[in-house]
């Protein structure tokens, strides 16, 4: 791909692989070596040997450990969210949190979780036809969630340059997995759930957000899932 000039993505190494996102993703060894050349763009060519093991790798391998991942997959139940989940939705938030704080101190923070717990038990009880609250489970543990909501055309849209605020949208508010089940499909199988449901509620459109530097997050949102980057939201401090 690189003697080629084709940028090193998972979904360009799968393609060329003839192996699933779903096992790059799966496997931790294989995500960072494609991960490496993006995040340094000037060693592409001296990582060119590495990369072509890489294709020979996934070549060999891509037939059994696909069937492997297939099997695991299967595990993952996605359902609606319900009292008793949350003790694990917060032990879930605050993993995430750890993450983005050790990648971005400036920014992010360890939110307080004092009786958290039991607030999302209680806000289980409030759902409505626009929201969405999902879990996902591996083997009757709770590893995944997500929260989304349906927005419908807004008022003033025909006044406005963006064409989203005149479609019913699903927004996608909060996406999380459990540090020890990342990069094992969750993740997207909470997606899917949510873009089905956005889309039979007649959403046509689905958008969401994330930290613009993040490794796992990005390539997650754009390469897996297929979302756009189209607006930067920009901040400083006064």
């Amino acid at each position: 791909m690189i003697r080629n000039g084709q940028p090193i993505t998972f979904r360009g190494v799968a393609r060329t692989a003839g192996c699933s996102i779903d096992f790059l993703y799966g496997t931790a060894e294989l995500g960072h070596r494609i991960e490496q050349p993006r995040r340094a763009p000037a060693a592409l060519a001296s990582a060119h040997g590495e990369n072509l093991q890489l294709r020979r790798k996934l070549g060999r391998r891509s037939r059994p450990r696909q069937n492997n991942k297939a099997r695991a997959m299967k595990l993952i139940v996605v359902r609606n969210a319900r009292q008793g989940d949350g003790k694990a939705l917060a032990r879930i938030h605050a993993e995430v949190a750890r993450y983005y704080l050790e990648l971005a101190p400036d920014y992010f923070q360890i939110p307080t979780l004092e009786e958290f717990a039991e607030e999302l038990d209680a806000k289980a009880r409030g759902t409505d036809s626009t929201t969405l609250k999902l879990v996902a489970e591996i083997d009757g543990e709770v590893v995944g969630a997500l929260l989304a909501r349906l927005l419908p055309p807004e008022d003033e849209a025909a006044r406005q340059t963006s064409r989203d605020p005149g479609e019913t949208r699903l927004r996608i508010d909060y996406l999380a997995t459990s540090a020890a089940s990342r990069r094992q499909g969750v993740g997207g199988h909470l997606v899917e759930a949510a873009e089905a449901w956005g889309r039979n509620a007649g959403a046509t459109v689905a958008e969401t957000w994330t930290y613009h530097r993040s490794p796992l997050s990005v390539p997650f949102w754009e390469e897996r899932m297929g979302y756009e980057g189209r607006s930067v939201y920009l901040r400083k401090p006064l």
